[in-house]
This record gives structure tokens, C-alpha cells and sequence, in this order.
């Protein structure tokens, strides 16, 4: 399978990196803790929403990517008075980052006059003009 093929399927769009991520949680959302896999599934649910569908200075994260690989034991933040405990998160998700000569395969939205408008993965949207 040459390189053309490979971009045309889409499969070395999407890279996966490691971040380090430092997550907080408040008194009121430790109310609702019960096991300490609570405390794991809101992390994720607080990433998810950090990052998840959006993009950030590695490139768009894809949604449904981000793994929690381990994070730290709860320590409550000095000198600010707030309770909430912090946790220091390594986590691991997929970006799209397309470099220059990259081909794209997407869905096209709309064609008229001007051209057509098309869109990859929701992430990227391209207006591919007619001239």
C-alpha cells in the first residue's frame, strides 16, 4: 500500500500523543463520590469535556480518544482556600494534525457557484473554490 492510499483511507491522520493534565475537583463534586471509581469516571468526564472535539496546540483531539492512563493521589491546593483537590492526570488521546500535502477524503456539504464546501471527521472544513 503506497502513501497516496494510506492518506486517501485516512489512517495516519490521526496521531496519538501523551499529555500530562492537572484536573480539579470541588467539595461539591465530592458529594456525589461514593466508590473510588467515581472519582476515576468524573476525571475522565472532566477531560472529555476539556478536550474531547476540540482543538488545543497539539492539533483537534478526536472524541471518544482520551484514555486515563494514571493520575495522582487528590492534594488539596495550598494557599487558595477552596478545598478542591487536584490530580495530576497522564492521559492519552488522538490528534488530527494535517501537514501540508495531506489529501483529504470528506463528505461533500454544498455545491453551488462558488464552489464546494466540504468537511472531514467535523474537525476540518474545507471551501474547495471552482476556479
Amino acid at each position: 500500500m503506497n502513501n497516496l492510499q494510506r492518506d486517501r483511507k485516512g489512517s495516519n491522520m490521526f496521531h496519538t500523543i501523551y499529555l500530562d493534565e492537572r484536573i480539579s475537583i470541588t467539595p461539591t463534586e465530592l458529594n456525589l463520590v461514593r466508590t473510588p471509581e467515581d472519582i476515576k469516571e468524573m476525571i475522565h468526564t472532566k477531560l472529555n469535556e476539556k478536550h474531547a472535539g476540540k482543538c488545543n496546540a497539539n492539533g483537534y483531539v478526536r472524541p471518544g480518544s482520551i484514555e486515563l492512563l494514571g493520575r495522582s493521589m487528590g492534594v488539596a491546593e495550598n494557599g487558595r482556600f477552596t478545598g478542591n483537590l487536584m490530580y495530576d492526570c497522564k492521559i492519552k488521546c488522538e490528534i488530527l494534525y494535517p501537514t501540508a500535502g495531506t489529501i483529504l477524503s470528506g463528505l461533500v456539504l454544498k455545491v453551488n457557484k462558488m464552489g464546494a464546501y466540504i468537511v472531514f471527521e467535523e474537525a476540518i472544513r474545507v471551501l474547495l473554490p471552482r476556479d
